[in-house]
């Protein structure tokens, strides 16, 4: 079980639960790149034949409704070369089947 502590303490919401609207939202199908870090040598021998990956950090669209700040989806940039990223790039959100029934979300650049 994971702890419900947080740092810096800090109350879990700052607003009352029975204040914040929870409407359905539609899927996000943009993001910007907050971030990213290219892992260019594999410690695991079964990711050395696919180095580099970019790892990205990414605001998603449409969820900085309350002005806090966007939400944030940690991903690979599929398909990119690592001199083509920078941050402030458009983004979109992808899905990469892992197997059936399993899809994990990448990010691409926005063309």
């Amino acid at each position: 079980m994971g702890s419900r502590r947080r740092a810096p303490p800090r109350r879990a919401s700052v607003h009352p639960v029975w204040a914040v609207s929870h409407a359905a939202q539609s899927l996000l199908l943009g993001a910007t790149l907050y971030s990213f870090t290219v892992i260019r040598h594999g410690v695991i021998p079964d990711i050395r034949d696919v180095l580099p990956i970019i790892a990205g950090v990414a605001d998603l669209d449409g969820t900085n409704v309350d002005g806090t700040g966007a939400a944030r989806l940690v991903a690979s940039v599929a398909d990119a070369e690592p001199e083509n990223v920078h941050i402030g790039q458009r983004l979109r959100i992808d899905w990469y089947d892992v197997r059936d029934g399993v899809a994990i979300p990448i990010l691409r650049i926005a063309e």
